[in-house]
């Protein structure tokens, strides 16, 4: 959470309107009385007074009583005032991050950075720009976070692809490293094509044979129309197992974006084809990925629900005697509440269940010698509660626990798993 600029800058300025409801409600938003700040405000602009100082301040006794969609109004009112222009605008861009609204935040930091006069106003605008302008304006159109992490597992497993789950029953120490950079390479967030790297590993201490690792190219033409943000793509992938080669693929992606009222509306289609290195040849084929998801902000506390489905059609498994699928139809239901605390900490928690039910059925031959002939079937349950610290600067501290539970038509495939975490990450 982002304190918004205070209201009060020109209370004092000179003015021919009455000072009865206006400097009352000047008083009032000192005193941290916003709402009798906000009434008095109204009945000033009631009484005939509609001048820009006050309908920012106006907009900010709104913005305090968490009323989003009044102090949107308010100050979309003055964004070109000389004088409240710059400071409406950035106060929008807070707004549309409380909506989830990434790309209008974005526009709106952009045009409150050009447009201010102060340098206080500029560097805080420059901080919440994704990729920020200095002030002798070279830009740079890159941005991106790198983070480096620790932790223990209490049961490792390898569940890197939604047909391929991999259970050691055995603990271990674990590290982990990710680091990810994105860049317009042609113009901008509003219209432009955005190129983007990414890399992760995740190695254990004992359990080699389950470390996992990969890298990731991609590029995305971006454009921005109204309250709707259209994202196009391709990108490719390459990943591994205990040091050996694990599938490599490449992905179509469609995303939207969308603003509608309080809510933020993203919509997504991927199409990957998956090509499974040798000892994964099982794997090669398509895989479809479509994803809905609804946010919405509440104060300092914000919600995301989503729903994602997966389509399989891999080569699968078999030799004489045996088959095994590896081409599920995959679900996926969610939901995540993230609460600020302080500009300094936060927390997050999210819940998943997911199931899995495969095309064909595996023939499946027992130690005993009898066949078993089902198709799998899988439940998971799986939820993380993680609390980040805004440290100094731009370094994030954060600890993170997770749990996961899997049920499965074949033993094999079952496991209960813990694992708690913590690291440093920092965006640049």
């Amino acid at each position: 959470m982002r304190r918004l600029i205070a209201a009060v800058l020109l209370a004092n300025a000179p003015t021919a309107w009455p000072a009865d409801a206006y400097h009352l409600g000047i008083d009032a938003f000192k005193q941290g009385r916003y709402e009798a700040a906000r009434d008095y405000f109204v009945a000033a602009y009631d009484s005939g007074r509609h001048d820009p100082t006050l309908l920012y301040n106006l907009g900010a006794a709104q913005y305090k009583l968490g009323d989003y969609p009044a102090a949107y109004e308010s100050f979309d009112q003055i964004r070109d005032d000389p004088t409240w222009g710059a400071l409406a605008l950035y106060n929008l861009g807070l707004i549309d991050e409380k909506r989830h609204d990434d790309a209008s935040a974005q526009r709106h930091f952009r045009a409150a950075y050009e447009t201010a006069q102060s340098d206080k106003l500029k560097q805080l605008a420059a901080s919440k720009i994704v990729a920020p302008q200095n002030a002798t304006q070279n830009k740079s159109n890159w941005f991106g976070i790198a983070s480096l992490s620790a932790g223990y597992d209490d049961n490792v497993v390898l569940l890197n692809d939604q047909s391929l789950v991999s259970v050691s029953n055995q603990q271990d120490y674990f590290s982990e490293a990710f680091a990810s950079a994105s860049g317009f390479v042609s113009g901008d967030v509003n219209r432009g094509w955005r190129a983007d790297f990414s890399g992760y590993y995740r190695g254990y201490r004992d359990q080699s044979d389950y470390d996992y690792g990969g890298a990731a190219t991609g590029l995305t033409y971006n454009r921005v129309t109204g309250n709707s943000q259209w994202q196009l793509g391709a990108r490719a992938d390459a990943e591994f197992v205990g040091g050996d080669a694990y599938t490599a693929s490449g992905s179509l992606r469609a995303q939207l974006l969308r603003t509608i009222g309080e809510f933020g509306l993203r919509i997504r289609n991927e199409a990957t084809y998956v090509d499974g290195a040798s000892n994964y040849g099982y794997l090669t084929g398509w895989q479809d990925r479509l994803g809905i998801q609804i946010a919405r902000a509440f104060g300092t506390n914000a919600l995301r629900l989503g729903y994602e489905l997966e389509l399989n059609d891999r080569r699968d498994d078999s030799t004489a005697t045996e088959f095994f699928s590896y081409s599920p139809t995959w679900n996926r239901f969610y939901a995540a509440a993230t609460t600020s605390f302080s500009d300094a900490f936060d927390v997050r928690l999210r819940a998943d269940y997911e199931l899995s039910r495969y095309r064909d059925k595996n023939v499946q031959v027992n130690p005993d010698g009898s066949v078993s002939i089902a198709a799998r079937d899988d439940d998971r349950y799986s939820a993380s509660l993680r609390a980040t610290y805004h440290a100094s600067g731009k370094w994030d501290v954060y600890g993170e626990y997770q749990y996961a539970n899997n049920s499965s038509k074949f033993s094999e495939y079952e496991y209960n798993d813990n694992q708690i975490q913590i690291g440093i990450e920092r965006p640049f």
